[in-house]
């Protein structure tokens, strides 16, 4: 198994807190909003699921600007938040070998990738996963609601998306 360093960087900032109408003591509602910068990178993409690959997400370059929403408040015996975040993301993976730690493997995958193109069988020329640049919409949203059941007892529940 071959390991490999990422560098990954973030960073955040929050622009307001608007509680419960201004109204002092602790408050009941809280809305949060700011702009997360995060950017990231990997030396190698391992994205794929052939020997010697990762199967894991690994961009040789990785960077998100998106503005996160925060809504979170409380009433009697019910408690809610919800948090959602939209922007936008690029990233850029390189080519990649079919079998990137086994050179065997690999040679034996271009000749046969040879072989099928000489038949008409593919347009690939090697045994290479293609690399890609893309830049398109980032977004999530998580919400939970909590109720108070008794003094000791809480009942809850969550989505992601």
């Amino acid at each position: 198994m071959q390991l490999q360093r990422s560098g990954i960087k973030g960073c955040s900032f929050e622009l307001s807190d608007l509680r419960d109408g201004g109204r002092r003591g602790p408050p009941d509602q809280r809305l949060l909003s700011g702009v997360n910068f995060t950017s990231m990178g990997y030396a190698e993409n391992l994205r794929y699921f052939t020997f010697g690959q990762g199967g894991y997400f690994s961009p040789q370059t990785y960077f998100a600007v998106t503005v996160p929403l925060s809504l979170s408040g409380r009433t009697a015996r019910l408690a809610y938040h919800v948090r959602g975040a939209l922007g936008v993301q690029a990233f850029s993976e390189d080519d990649s070998n079919y079998f990137p730690t086994d050179a065997a493997a690999q040679s034996a995958a271009n000749a046969a990738v040879a072989t099928a193109n000489s038949k008409g069988l593919t347009n690939a020329t090697s045994a290479v996963y293609p690399g890609q640049f893309t830049t398109g919409l980032a977004y999530n949203l998580v919400g939970s609601i909590e109720y108070q059941v008794a003094q000791q007892l809480c009942n809850s529940m969550w989505a992601a998306w």
